[in-house]
């Protein structure tokens, strides 16, 4: 039970960055639309990321003023914006990174690139969406029936409180109810790999 909740909360851990990897992602969209507006009004790539920066009230937002201040440091633009690529490991990320490194030493039309990178971008975030969706209800029903049983017996330990001596009482009883929760356990990982793709 000590491994199966170890493992657990590890599994908990890596969703818990995903999600926060996606919000990133999304956030992401809205501030690439403003380094385009920036752009269009007359300022260049350096002003348009300070731009975007200051008006992301979100970790994104957090992030680019780093790797903008990184950069007034001398930094290059690769280092400057490894540490975000560290924090959020994601295709998304790491196109956008590679768009203003190809700006910056490459001196590539900047706007071009930030409006292909953005619909590649909202297209990836229709169809997340469109996953998520299909499969919230096979989750919903998967942790429906986890938690059944735990309902069911506290149920009838209310009703009827020696329902478990029989049970408790058997020589084999706590392998039996430890067997039991290690394949819950077993049962909850097998479904959660058969319903993970790279959207949900």
């Amino acid at each position: 039970m000590a491994l199966g909740l170890t493992v657990f909360s590890f599994v908990l851990l890596k969703d818990f960055a995903v999600r926060r990897s996606r919000a990133f992602e999304a956030h992401l969209v809205d501030s690439i639309d403003l380094m385009r507006a920036a752009l269009k009004s007359g300022e260049n790539p350096r002003q348009a990321l300070i731009t975007a920066a200051r008006s992301s009230r979100n970790d994104v937002g957090v992030a680019l003023t780093q790797a903008i201040q990184q950069l007034e440091l001398g930094l290059s633009i690769e280092q400057a914006f490894r540490r975000i690529r560290v924090l959020y490991p994601s295709p998304s990320v790491a196109l956008f990174v590679n768009v203003l490194i190809a700006k910056w030493e490459g001196g590539a039309d900047l706007s071009l690139l930030l409006d292909s990178i953005n619909r590649i971008l909202r297209d990836q975030l229709r169809l997340a969406s469109k996953i998520r969706s299909e499969l919230s209800g096979t989750r919903y029903a998967l942790i429906f029936i986890g938690l059944m049983p735990y309902s069911i017996i506290g149920m009838f330990l209310w009703l009827q409180p020696d329902w478990l001596d029989a049970l408790i009482n058997h020589e084999w009883g706590a392998r039996f109810f430890i067997s039991a929760i290690a394949l819950q356990f077993i049962g909850y990982f097998w479904m959660r790999r058969i319903l993970r793709s790279d959207y949900s």
